[in-house]
Order: C-alpha cells, then structure tokens, then sequence
C-alpha cells in the first residue's frame, strides 16, 4: 500500500470523528505531493502559513460546518501558548495529524493517542491491511495496551485472544516441525509480548526462553517429583495439559510432544526404577505410564499380590483416560486385563457340582456360560491389542486357569452324568 493511500485511508477515519484535522509537516522530505493527492468528499483542503487568523475566520464564522484539512508545510507543532488554533485543536481530538509510519498504522488501526506506542514498537505488524483490520475488529473500550498486544499475538496465529490459545497454535507447529507463525511473530517483535503472557499464564521464566524448552517444563512437571519447586504454576500446568488433551483440534499435537518429551526427560528410566505406582496412577500425560502400569497389573494378577477386583477397578479406570481412548490398542490391553480379572474372580466363586445332567445344563444356561464368554472376550481383546508380546505371560495364566479350573473338572463331571444316559 502506498504511502499516499495509506494517508487518505487515515485520513479518512479521522475525518469520521472530527470536523478539522491538523497536519503539521516538518520533514525534510516533506508530504506535499501526498498532501496535493489527498482527495476527500466534502473536505476543504487549506495550506496555512501566516494565515491562521484569516483561516480561524473561514473554519468559524464564513464556513461553520465545512470539514477542514489544515496543512502546515515546513512547521512543527508550536507550543500551545503560541498556537493560535490552539482552541480549534483541541475541540477536535487534541492530537494533530503526523503522516509517519507509527500514526497512520495508529489511525488505521482505530487506536486512541496513548496507544501509539504499540505501533512505534511493531510497525510491521501494521503494513497488512487485513491484519490491521483484525485487530480492529477485536478492540474493546476497555482495552489495555497488554490486551492489545495479545490480541495481537491472536492475529498471527488466526486464535482467540489468549495466552492458552496462542500456545497451543504455536505447539502444533512445533510438533510438526515447522514455525511459520513463530517467525511471523519475530518479524513483528512480538516475541518478547508471548514470553511475558506465558510467564502470567504458567509462571514459565528462562535466561533463554524457547517453545521446546517450555514444552519440556510443561511436561516435567507431569511427572511426579519432576517438577522441581517454583518452576511454574502447577496448578495452572494441569489445567492446560487437561485441555489440551481435550482439545480435539490440537491432541494430535499433544500426542506427539508427549512421545517427544518421554524421550528428551528419559522417562522410561524413571519408571523402571519407580517401585510404587501409586503417584502415577492419575496420570495420563504419557503413553510409557500406560504400559508400566499394564506391566505392573499383569504381573500382580498373575502373581496373587493385586486382588482381582483391584486389577478389575485399575484398568477400567485408566481405559477412560486419554491413552487408552486415543489408541485403541492400549484400550484392548486395559479390556483384556480387566477380563482376565474378572474370569479369574468368576472362576473362584463357582461351584462346579452337578447334582444330575438336568441341573447341569440348568447351572450352564443361568450361571456357568458367563465363564466361557469371559474367556473369549480375553482373547478377543487380546487380538485387538496387537501386541501379544505383552500378554503371552497372562495369557498362558488365563488358558491355565480356564482349563484346570473349569473345562477339565466340569467335564470330567458331566461325563459322569453322560455315561449314566441311554
């Protein structure tokens, strides 16, 4: 856009508020060819030098309600005990008309004076006409210049004005390894406005701040003990990793930036050596918990030191968190455990008597069939699992348990009753 039409398009908005607008021009290379350019409905144009009491005149008493643009080439702003005008000034804004890059974008931008300092700080910002427009659109009477900066950091990434937001719009580019918004906010000097909003948002503070950085903060602080005191609001932390997890738009960047930080934070080591699962058991921040707790309730089971019903309880729960609902596999593992759980329980309240073959197919219809459904929903869980490796150690239990436990003695039972028939 063209310095000229920029001037006439801010112009324009301030002939909107005001009648008279002053325009004092004291650049070496003035705006005269600008000035001469400016075509404005109902605008007279006046060049003022040493004439002011013959154009206070004109503005006042010959043409009272025309629109006046006031040139003043060559002359800076006087003091206001010099400027005869002073009192035309101020009934229309108090603020005259500078051309430079600051003003227009703070004009176009439908900024009030005091904040001119944002658009001295980011004038790039304000050369996209659509950006300028946007921000526009999101100003409120009771904005202050930080909620003017996040808003704009909001325009760049195309979010809603909020810190969580940006974040999470600037996470997915990071677990897709690219960063065309993050340059973008650098190129308009707005990464020292992101730092300071994600310091308000989750405490996060570095000599040398970076989204990696921050991300690994994030994360360790998921774990327990791993957070460290006073690194960040963790409060805050669980609140945004929950809607995160949440967010249908942005979990595929969480899922990513979780493998990724289980790795950079060596978190299988913490788990291996973590005797107590306890602390984990809420947690749901990485995929490696998932399968140490699998681990820990497969061998509990197996070993008789988690009752079933524990197991049961356990792996229904965790199925319901984030892990298990966005892999299915890990879903199939949970169903296969809480199954065999249930089988096993099942199995140590069943009495096997068969009083006569009558009552022994009435005992399978009621009661008795619920153990073989159980049994193939095992294996049926453990096919949709794909990962066999993980149960071959629970599955040979549960076939044992089965087998020795109700197949074998409920047939040697029934054959007794078999071979009384005609």
């Amino acid at each position: 856009m063209s310095s000229a039409t920029r001037i006439q398009n801010a112009l324009e908005k301030k002939f909107s508020q005001h009648r008279i607008v002053f325009w004092y021009d004291d650049e070496l290379i003035g705006w005269q060819e600008e000035f001469a350019a400016v075509q404005l409905a109902d605008v007279v144009k006046v060049e003022v030098k040493n004439n002011e009491f013959g154009v206070k005149h004109r503005m006042t008493r010959e043409q009272p309600d025309a629109k006046f643009l006031l040139y003043f080439r060559g002359q800076r702003q006087p003091a206001d005990s010099e400027n005869w005008l002073l009192d035309q000034l101020l009934a229309n804004g108090g603020a005259a008309f500078f051309p430079d890059r600051a003003t227009l974008a703070q004009i176009e931008a439908g900024f009030p004076p005091e904040f001119r300092s944002i658009t001295v700080a980011h004038p790039d910002f304000f050369l996209s006409a659509d950006r300028t427009s946007r921000i526009r659109a999101l100003l409120k009477n009771d904005d202050t210049e930080r909620s003017v900066r996040l808003k704009m950091l909001a325009v760049v990434c195309r979010t809603e004005a909020s810190a969580e937001a940006v974040l999470l719009v600037l996470f997915a580019e990071l677990a897709n390894n690219t960063a065309a918004r993050w340059q973008e906010l650098e190129k308009h000097s707005l990464t020292g406005v992101f730092w300071q909003e994600t310091t308000a948002f989750l405490g996060y503070q570095s000599v040398s701040p970076g989204l990696l950085d921050l991300g690994l903060a994030i994360f360790r602080s998921a774990i327990p003990g791993g957070g460290g005191p006073g690194q960040l609001d963790l409060r805050q932390v669980r609140v945004f990793l929950s809607r995160w997890k949440d967010s249908q738009t942005y979990r595929e960047a969480f899922s990513t930036l979780s493998e990724r930080a289980a790795h950079l934070l060596n978190l299988k080591q913490a788990l291996s050596v973590s005797d107590d699962l306890r602390p984990w058991h809420d947690n749901d921040t990485f995929r490696l918990i998932d399968l140490r707790i699998i681990s820990a309730l497969r061998d509990g089971l197996i070993a008789k030191t988690i009752a079933p019903l524990e197991v049961q309880r356990q792996a229904d729960k965790r199925a319901a968190l984030f892990w298990a609902r966005e892999e299915a596999s890990l879903g199939a593992l949970y169903g296969a455990l809480s199954t065999a759980a249930v089988l096993v329980e099942t199995l140590a309240k069943t009495e096997l008597a068969v009083e006569s073959a009558e009552m022994g197919v009435k005992k399978y219809a009621e009661t008795w069939w619920r153990i073989d459904q159980l049994y193939r929903q095992f294996l049926h869980h453990r096919t949709l699992s794909r990962q066999s490796g993980i149960l071959e150690l629970l599955t040979e239990w549960v076939e044992g348990c089965y087998l020795n436990q109700f197949v074998a003695p409920l047939a040697v039972r029934w054959q007794e009753w078999v071979d009384r028939m005609g």
